[in-house]
């Protein structure tokens, strides 16, 4: 019975396994030496999410 239930939003990983994605993503283009704003045209990440994932370690 239970294995005929949906699956709760995000069950598969989805928007945080992408989210997980690209902040590995932005991390190795700034260990590449990519300034902040390079790096947020590459990815489509926001200038102001790279710095926040970049500075809170």
């Amino acid at each position: 019975m239970l294995a005929s239930l949906p699956k709760p939003a995000g069950a598969s990983g989805g928007r945080y396994a992408a989210k997980v994605g690209q902040e590995a993503k932005v991390r190795e283009l700034h260990a590449a030496g990519l300034s902040y704003r390079a790096i947020a045209e590459q990815t489509g990440v926001p200038f102001r999410t790279v710095g926040n994932w970049l500075t809170s370690g």
